[in-house]
């Protein structure tokens, strides 16, 4: 089946939902900073992803407690209504204002930021680096064991360097101690924090979402639109050939979903999620073989396919397999990352099931040492 008779079929609703079960976004943060601290009760990290917006950037700054949940804190409402709303992140997520100083005009690089938290504390953030960044110290991040229970981060710097012993943090007027990461005495000494410069976030999380197709007469033919809590998400879809289509939607990051079409069924080859900022700035998930049309499978149909993950021009950062198995009503969906060996821990699965027009996706973490999947 081409792809004009599916375009026909779905003006006459005669094919069923089509579903992308990944809930993945991608922003590109001019800066990234971080500080890990000992000695608070509650506590053990301070980070910010800042956007360099003139007078006044846009900052996200988290809060890791020792129990590796995290809390977000957002200056910019307009970001902070599109985590609430088209993200379905499932941890906190606070809009707050935040006082913010930076110089990067001499070697040793000085930044601040000061914000209150949900509590009522009041952080005070001040870095001073230890020289300019490098490519050198760039390079994927491992987030230990950060929101392990909460989402699969894939994270690149371009350029890192680390904290002087000059840096704080200051909670309701208390300094606490921040580790020492790097000591060559008499020459150098780097604290267990960072300063980052082009910090790629590409994030798959956990969700509890539930989507009711929209049927709007612009849309027939050429693609759908979900509402998902108080957010209409629209799909277009831009046929590249009969066996060959792409599917976009516009929100917190643009996505990109390519298909192959094989008989009725749209199978999905790649994801991608790119900045809506710089237009250049992405990550992207290729399944090879191609995700079947998941409404479409057979019950007790099973699948698997091997999954690999870019960012920007940085290939397989990490990669592993999905698994997908149809036990009617519900579509159960393994993403199992297998390299580098932190992810590996880090399992996503999602169950999918639908009524009518009305479909429900839930995704956890599993431990995968005691979990079976």
């Amino acid at each position: 089946m081409t792809y004009s008779q599916i375009s026909t079929n779905i003006q006459n609703k005669k094919r069923p939902l089509f579903i992308q079960p990944f809930n993945l976004f991608f922003l590109y943060y001019d800066l990234h900073v971080m500080i890990y601290f000992e000695g608070h009760s509650e506590y053990e990290s301070i980070e910010a992803m800042i956007v360099l917006n003139g007078e006044e950037p846009l900052i996200r700054g988290i809060i890791t407690r020792h129990d590796q949940t995290q809390i977000d804190y957002i200056n910019n409402k307009p970001l902070f209504d599109k985590m609430k709303n088209e993200v379905y992140l499932t941890r906190e997520v606070y809009f707050t204002p935040m006082e913010f100083i930076y110089n990067c005009q001499h070697k040793e690089y000085y930044l601040e930021f000061k914000f209150s938290s949900i509590k009522g504390e009041a952080i005070d953030f001040i870095m001073y680096t230890v020289g300019k960044p490098s490519p050198r110290y760039g390079g994927l991040i491992n987030p230990g064991g950060h929101s392990r229970h909460e989402c699969l981060p894939v994270m690149w710097r371009d350029r890192s360097t680390l904290a002087s012993p000059r840096s704080r943090i200051i909670i309701d007027g208390k300094a606490y101690s921040i580790p020492v990461k790097i000591n060559v005495p008499p020459f150098f000494k780097g604290l267990k924090a960072y300063y980052s410069e082009g910090f790629s976030l590409g994030v798959l999380t956990t969700a509890d979402v539930s989507a009711e197709l929209i049927t709007l007469e612009q849309f027939a033919g050429n693609g759908w639109s979900f509402k998902k809590g108080d957010c209409i998400i629209e799909y277009h879809i831009n046929p590249q050939s009969d066996d060959f289509i792409i599917i976009e939607n516009d929100s917190i990051s643009k996505e990109i979903i390519k298909c192959q079409i094989s008989d009725m069924k749209i199978n999905i080859k790649e994801i991608t999620m790119m900045d809506t900022r710089t237009q250049d700035k992405k990550i992207s998930i290729k399944f090879a073989p191609a995700l079947p049309d998941l409404m479409l499978m057979d019950d007790q149909e099973q699948f698997s396919s091997k999954f690999s993950i870019s960012i920007n021009d940085h290939r397989h950062l990490l990669d592993g397999v999905v698994t997908i198995i149809r036990r009617y009503p519900k579509i159960i969906i393994n993403l199992i990352p297998k390299n580098p060996k932190w992810a590996a821990r880090r399992v996503i699965k999602t169950e999918i099931s639908h009524q009518g027009q009305i479909c429900d996706l839930k995704s956890i973490m599993l431990n995968t040492s005691h979990t079976q999947l």
